[in-house]
């Protein structure tokens, strides 16, 4: 899942395609780092001829913009409202998407096998297991072996003592459009569920015109979350 600030939704409407764009074609970004620090991750990844740099250059084209990543996270079934560091409108992606998209242990800003130079496929994951943050590897054995070896954890998640807020950074590569979306998820305080409401029909009737089936679920936040 992607999560944005809800002061990026006038942008997204105003696409005429129905788009999500990467930083490069948007100029703006909720990530910590330089636009040098993406460009020596994305060729990390393999982008170093879109970002220009067998020719010299010091990042793509207009033209070769779109062809770089759009980040996300891969989080646990207890992160509902997803990464919250990064906003408050968690954009659920399709499940076809996963075979397009690549992971790292870590932020791919970080450094070593952590961040780009640890980046793996789909269907090889154990990268992330041998280099993710201890945290983010604890919750993910745990969830996989439904706690069976991990009982602490799961008392903690279940009491809401523990509130994860790490995750595996998820690259999707190609294009990505609202047709490409399972549903969004709008987290709101009760003081705030007019907005949420308004902001959620914008999001709907915007979005149903690229994917008809698409769904905004409004979710309040408690303390349990």
């Amino acid at each position: 899942m992607t999560t944005m600030t809800t002061n990026r939704i006038d942008s997204l409407l105003r696409d005429p395609q129905g788009m999500f764009r990467n930083r490069w074609e948007t100029g703006t970004s909720q990530a910590a780092g330089t636009l040098d620090d993406r460009t020596a991750a994305e060729e990390a990844m393999g982008y170093a001829a879109i970002l220009g740099r067998t020719r010299g250059q010091g990042g793509p084209t207009p033209i070769d913009a779109s062809d770089l990543p759009k980040y996300a996270a891969l989080v646990s079934r207890f992160q509902p409202h997803g990464t919250p560091v990064f906003g408050n409108v968690v954009f659920q992606w399709k499940e076809i998407v996963r075979a397009r998209t690549t992971f790292t242990p870590n932020d791919s800003l970080a450094r070593y096998a952590q961040g780009a130079h640890g980046i793996t496929g789909p269907d090889h994951l154990y990268p992330l297991l041998a280099y993710g943050g201890d945290d983010t590897v604890r919750l993910a054995f745990a969830e996989a072996t439904d706690f069976a070896y991990d009982p602490e954890m799961y008392a903690l998640l279940s009491h809401g003592v523990y509130k994860p807020s790490t995750y595996f950074e998820a690259q999707i590569h190609g294009d990505l459009s609202w047709s490409d979306l399972e549903q969004i998820i709008l987290p709101f305080w009760h003081e705030s569920r007019a907005q949420a409401e308004t902001d959620a029909a914008r999001l709907l009737a915007f979005g149903q015109r690229f994917n008809p089936q698409l769904r905004v679920v409004l979710s309040q936040i408690n303390e349990a979350l």
